[in-house]
């Protein structure tokens, strides 16, 4: 059987020793390969697992022995391809060369310039603070003696990079990059959301380094300005795959808990919180509904392509039915489904007709013809006139309309400012486009956590 080394990079397979059955001898084993394994952890070995000769020096063996035999305390400790790694790394754009990590990070840079021939520029960064001062690009040609016409050898770069991770206790200090990344208004109104989901988050099955505000922090980040997960990786100093699942995690976490949460009013409180010039032309308004689109990636399935895609937008779309109060609280948020689904299907397999009483009335746009669902309830449908053969509507018409389109245009608002959330105007990939239900729900739902859209004197 041939034996492979485990260590990483090293291509030799001639077998090797075995790791030691001492338990502390053999995390030091593992530790000084430096090999990961899942989800960053480190890496285990197995019973054939074998570290080649090569990365043992020669007084890690016992002398005057025919066999090749370790000493009981040697550890593996040569490894020439991370000089590699850390040493000096060319390309045609330039060369990087990193000090060692006990000194303050120093970057160096070769710059070639294409254009000014043998124009070679260093530029030194010390990350040990932000305010070491900014960065110098100091000329090293002999042979140029004119400054470049957009390259000044003198130049000041005011670049500041940090060790590790981005301050992520500023974002909390700063009402304005709580409202930029995560939309809430201060430290406050984040912890409302996240005393709302209560304790079960300190124990999600997949847990990180970060713990769970900084986690449910970098889900935010990621619904409001829909950043990659690769950019919040860098963010929040852990790995890519690490930050896939921190996001995955949260979103089926938030999309049960504020599931649990029975936002449907009583007809006693929307008539509480009724705005009083609705009150007074639609006293019997429960709901205003309209549906909602957002662009998901094109399926490889040609079945799901069909499904999903919208003669409307001309675009693969994930649809759902949304509806407010008359206040503007989101109250009712449908599964989501393909954009060539109807409205009217979409009402159909929802549970909204068990959700009225009688004699309640729902404000929908024109294209909603669900009249017939809600007629056995004694629901009644408010939507603008059609002509049905006329030439043009009467004068009671006009002004009804109206009227009810100037109550309607609240469910838009609301659609807009849920759609603040970038995640929603991007086209969702493959990788969210299962979690796209959940996302839409998540996002309409943390609308409520802000002030109504509607004033109740208006």
């Amino acid at each position: 059987m041939v034996f492979y080394c485990c260590v990483p990079m090293c291509k030799n397979r001639k077998g090797g020793h075995k790791f030691p059955k001492d338990h502390e001898l053999r995390k030091k084993w593992q530790i000084a390969i430096k090999r990961e394994g899942a989800l960053r952890k480190l890496w285990t070995p197995s019973e054939n697992s074998r570290v080649c000769e090569s990365h043992f020096k020669t007084e890690d063996y016992v002398p005057n022995c025919l066999r090749k035999t370790l000493r009981k305390t040697a550890v593996p400790s040569v490894f020439p391809y991370r000089s590699k790694q850390h040493g000096r790394h060319t390309r045609n754009s330039g060369e990087i060369c990193r000090a060692s990590d006990s000194s303050p990070i120093t970057t160096s840079i070769l710059v070639k310039d294409d254009a000014v021939p043998e124009a070679q520029f260093t530029v030194e960064v010390k990350s040990a603070d932000f305010d070491d001062g900014p960065m110098t690009i100091h000329d090293r040609s002999d042979s140029m003696t004119e400054t470049h016409p957009t390259i000044s050898s003198k130049a000041q770069i005011p670049i500041q990079i940090s060790n590790g991770a981005t301050d992520i206790g500023r974002i909390f200090a700063e009402g304005h990059l709580m409202k930029y990344y995560m939309g809430f208004y201060n430290y406050d109104h984040f912890m409302l959301l996240f005393n709302i989901l209560g304790p079960s988050c300190h124990f999600l099955n997949f847990k990180s380094r970060l713990g769970p505000q900084n986690e449910l922090l970098a889900t935010l980040m990621k619904l409001r300005q829909a950043k990659d997960d690769f950019e919040l990786a860098i963010f929040f100093g852990v790995g890519r795959s690490t930050m896939s699942n921190v996001i995955s995690t949260w979103i089926n976490f938030m999309y049960f808990q504020l599931r649990e949460i029975d936002v449907w009013p009583s007809r006693k409180i929307v008539d509480k919180h009724c705005p009083k010039d609705i009150k007074m032309k639609f006293p019997h308004v429960r709901a205003i509904l309209d549906a909602t689109e957002v662009r998901i990636e094109r399926p490889k399935n040609a079945g799901m392509q069909s499904a999903s895609f919208s003669t409307y937008k001309n675009k693969n779309m994930a649809k759902c039915m949304i509806g407010i109060s008359t206040r503007g609280l989101v109250t009712y948020i449908s599964d989501a489904y393909g954009g060539n689904t109807s409205d009217r299907q979409i009402v159909e397999r929802s549970d909204l007709t068990s959700k009225f009483e009688g004699g309640d009335a729902i404000m929908v746009d024109r294209g909603i013809t669900v009249q017939d669902l809600f007629a056995p309830a004694d629901v009644k449908i408010l939507m603008p006139s059609f002509l049905r053969g006329r030439d043009r509507f009467d004068q009671n018409e006009i002004f009804s309309d109206r009227c009810i389109a100037s109550k309607r245009i609240h469910v838009e608002r609301v659609i807009g400012h849920a759609k603040r959330f970038k995640i929603l105007q991007n086209e969702m990939g493959h990788s969210k486009r299962i979690l796209s239900g959940r996302i839409i729900f998540i996002c309409f739902s943390l609308i409520n956590l802000f002030p109504a859209i509607v004033d109740e004197s208006s």
